[in-house]
């Protein structure tokens, strides 16, 4: 049956507008609030053939609040138009189905979906920009961590103002710098790393490192071969041998600016250079410390050797070359022939000074005891009247080198040969009976010349010393009775002259 009203009909406050044999959709208003409530059998459904469904609410700052079952036998908001905010706000989470977008701007903004597999974000106009206005916020980008759950990759950390990488960053080719593209560093291939500045590779590094360029390093330079093999620093330069004035060069500055020094290859020659206004010069130091780490290689080491700026050369211990070049001329040199032996332009230079005296003498003493003092006498055996002594000043140190001795009568298997020595600073002018300064036994059987070494290659060699103005003496035990023997001697002296 249907009714049809020309004039409003009024219920009163709490009075109901029910539907259906149930009652199942009822309408009223209780005095506060208006409902609508579908409270039977089925859904409640608003259609419209034809025309737009408008929900519509004139209340200032009021919403538009969609409520359902929240799970626990009440009801929660899901979605709310807040006319108070003037945006909508979602309580509940809201999901998209697969392959159904969520789009963004009036017309081809962006667009995010999920196809089932993977997600996707489409950005179509304009610039993407990610932003947080956290004061001192992070951008944190996560994924999985290789073990069911995930982890911090990179993130843009606001608090220190930079992106921190927490996993390794794979580069497939260069990185650029902003603005300029011929500034770069990255990847050419596999293995090797490259730099380029101005469009211009200044640094590959692939089986070794390759710098092209000036190159400044603020601090240590090592170079190690690790625990086996050599370590060489090469210098190179006229690669194509096409350019002789092409010189490879170590130069060391210091006060300032100021280049003091360098090692250098210049037109097939090797210079060592010190060009600095004072205190220069060269110096060679040796050692036997075993300095480690960043210990100073000088430490414990003694200078040896020293050029001064001026050419001054000092040698703090013994030179041996072969030969030595004055005036950077080669038919001016002073040479080493032998031991102990110089040349000057192959000359002889006697670098010690030999001397000689000489006696000759006649034994007539039979003792085989005493001591017979040059000149030997024909006085008695022990004569030792002092006006018969032999006494030598020597002019400088030195020692005595050997004596020969030639007898007109053989003397004994056994004899002995004194030297007195009486010292230089002292008082004493007579000559030792006793505890001489040196003695050389001898075979004096023969009558041919017979050569006794004694400060050289003698059994008590280095007795045989003395010092300029010692006073010196020689005497004589023959180790035979007989008499009337002849002697011819030759007592041969060395002086350093200093």
């Amino acid at each position: 049956m249907a009714i049809k009203h020309h004039s409003n009909e009024t219920f009163l406050d709490s009075n109901k507008l029910m539907f259906g044999t149930g009652e199942d959709l009822q309408m009223l208003h209780d005095g506060s609030n208006s409902y609508i409530h579908h409270n039977g059998t089925g859904s409640l459904y608003m259609k419209a053939d034809t025309g737009n469904i408008q929900i519509i609410n004139y209340t200032n700052d009021a919403d538009i609040v969609l409520q359902s079952d929240n799970g626990s036998g009440g009801v929660t908001p899901y979605l709310t138009i807040d006319g108070g905010l003037g945006y909508t706000t979602v309580q509940k989470r809201m999901q998209l189905q697969d392959s159904v977008g969520l789009y963004l701007g009036t017309s081809t903004g962006d667009l995010i979906y999920h196809n089932g597999s993977n997600t996707f974000w489409t950005h179509q106009v304009g610039d993407l920009t990610i932003e947080t206005n956290q004061d001192n916020g992070d951008i944190i980008f996560k994924s999985d961590d290789g073990s069911g759950g995930t982890a911090e990759y990179f993130r843009v950390d606001g608090g220190d103002e930079s992106v921190v990488f927490s996993k390794t960053p794979y580069i497939p080719q260069y990185i650029l710098h902003v603005g300029d593209g011929d500034t770069y560093f990255g990847f050419a291939t596999d293995d090797t790393f490259r730099v380029g500045v101005g469009g211009t590779q200044r640094l590959n590094i692939a089986t070794g490192i390759e710098l092209t360029g000036n190159t400044t390093l603020n601090g240590n330079l090592t170079v190690t071969s690790g625990t086996s093999g050599d370590a060489t620093l090469i210098i190179s330069a006229d690669t194509d041998n096409s350019e002789e004035g092409d010189s490879p060069r170590l130069w060391f500055k210091a006060d300032g600016d100021i280049t003091e020094g360098a090692i250098q290859h210049n037109d097939n020659t090797f210079d060592f250079i010190s060009n600095v206004s004072s205190s220069g010069g060269f110096r060679f130091l040796t050692g036997t410390t075993n300095n480690t780490g960043t210990t100073d290689p000088s430490t414990g080491a003694t200078e040896r050797m020293s050029i001064a700026n001026t050419g001054t050369v000092t040698v703090a211990g013994a030179l041996q070359p072969n030969t030595i070049e004055l005036g950077h001329a080669s038919d001016t040199t002073i040479a080493r022939s032998a031991a102990g032996k110089v040349t000057i332009e192959g000359a002889p230079i006697q670098t010690t000074q030999i001397v000689t005296s000489h006696h000759n003498m006649s034994l007539d003493g039979g003792s085989s005891t005493v001591d017979y003092y040059f000149p030997i006498n024909s006085l008695a055996d022990g004569s030792s009247s002092s006006l018969y002594y032999t006494r030598v000043l020597p002019a400088y140190d030195g020692k005595i080198v050997k004596m020969l001795f030639r007898a007109s009568n053989v003397m004994g298997s056994s004899c002995t040969i004194y030297m007195s020595r009486r010292a230089h600073d002292g008082t004493s002018t007579s000559h030792q009976t006793s505890s001489f300064q040196a003695s050389e036994t001898f075979d004096g059987s023969v009558k041919s010349t017979v050569v006794v070494p004694c400060g050289v290659g003698g059994s008590n060699a280095a007795d045989w010393v003395f010092e300029e103005g010692d006073q010196l003496g020689f005497s004589l035990v023959k180790n035979t009775t007989a008499t009337n023997v002849d002697l011819t001697v030759t007592i041969v002296y060395e002086y350093t002259i200093s």
